[in-house]
């Protein structure tokens, strides 16, 4: 039997260049879709959405004044530990709006404008999670160490809508 080795190795070049082809057709169609979903994750990642973003760690105060600040839409510190008498400050360092509100309603700043701050002074021993209003992906807490007696004094805001109020006697947060 004589086989023409042609018409084989033709047949095969012919189904290479198909695939060729369709591989190549596929890369045209779906290759600027990919990149632009790769770039579009990248951006949307660099400015903070889709994330948690919980600033700049935990830091222990000591002394009766702490201070944090709101910057690239984040709180830094995130997370704080002061003694029963300590007024926190946060100040608003970044260029858009934001808030400090309690969790629970203890404290709120209302909305405080860039440059901005609002002051709070922490009596009761406990632990006060807070977050931006605006901003879910921004959340701190603020921890007190045991001991304190009396309740919270109420907070002052530089930038509009500070509430006061204390908690009830003997009540938590």
């Amino acid at each position: 039997m004589i086989v023409n080795l042609s018409k084989i190795v033709g047949r095969g070049v012919e189904m290479n260049q198909t695939k060729t082809g369709r591989v190549i057709q596929w890369m045209k169609v779906f290759f600027p879709i990919i990149v632009s979903a790769l770039i579009l994750v990248i951006f949307a990642s660099s400015c903070g959405y889709g994330t948690t973003n919980s600033g700049g760690g935990t830091q222990t105060v000591s002394g009766n004044k702490a201070s944090i600040s709101l910057k690239n839409v984040s709180f830094n510190p995130s997370e704080l530990t002061i003694s029963p008498g300590t007024t926190v400050t946060w100040t608003n360092d970044d260029n858009t709006t934001h808030t400090v509100t309690s969790d629970s309603g203890v404290f709120d700043s209302g909305n405080l404008g860039s440059g901005k701050s609002f002051s709070y002074t922490f009596n009761q021993a406990g632990s006060y999670p807070f977050h931006c209003g605006i901003h879910s992906s921004m959340k701190g807490t603020i921890t007190v160490q045991a001991g304190a007696t009396g309740g919270n004094t109420g907070g002052t805001s530089s930038g509009g809508g500070g509430s006061g109020g204390g908690l009830p006697s003997g009540g938590g947060y």
